[in-house]
């Protein structure tokens, strides 16, 4: 058996501690060393990049449907624009404008945008009718939802339905809000037409 010198003087200078050039390669150790660091790099950076983009893909949507109009007689411009989260599964905006004086955002993390069923003007272009169709992941399953909105610019009402509660539970600009059934607010709508 060798010492560990002599060990290590056979590795220096024997066929395993040299390369094809005759140059001493570097101790296992080292490589050992590189491979975790570059190992851990390579795990980490992608974490990081998701997490961040978890983070920030609420503040990042992508636009699924927006519509403008305008007034004639006044230089105020309103419309309604849908948007989904770009980075994430789930997520919804509904935002509502009308000028400078009335913004409002609806938002809902948890619900993921199936499909837009109907995006109407109503009562000459003055209210607009959105029915959305979603989906809410749950732990073990996915529940498909309704939500709808009508809101009337002009006399600033709000009338929503569906489940997401927290998210249609604000009230409009002036106050004027009210919940009701889905099937009620398609009749509301049809009502306006």
């Amino acid at each position: 058996m060798r010492t560990p010198d002599e060990q290590e003087h056979y590795l220096e200078h024997e066929r395993f501690g040299e390369d094809a050039t005759g140059k001493p390669l570097p101790k296992r150790s080292t490589w050992l060393r590189v491979g975790c660091i570059s190992l851990a790099v390579l795990m980490v950076v992608p974490l990081i990049a998701w997490m961040l983009l978890h983070q920030l893909g609420q503040y990042f949507t992508e636009t699924v449907a927006r519509e403008e109009r305008g007034l004639s007689a006044a230089p105020t411009n309103y419309g309604y624009s849908v948007e989904k989260y770009r980075w994430q599964g789930s997520g919804v905006k509904v935002h509502l404008w009308s000028g400078a004086s009335m913004d409002l955002v609806f938002d809902a993390p948890e619900l993921q945008l199936a499909n837009i069923r109907a995006r109407d003007w109503l009562a000459g272009g003055r209210a607009i009718f959105l029915d959305l169709e979603c989906a809410e992941a749950h732990h073990s399953y996915t529940e498909n939802t309704e939500i709808g909105l009508l809101y009337d610019f002009e006399r600033g009402e709000l009338h929503t339905c569906g489940d997401a509660n927290p998210w249609l539970a604000r009230s409009g600009p002036s106050g004027k809000s009210r919940r009701m059934s889905c099937d009620d607010l398609r009749t509301l709508a049809k009502t306006l037409e």
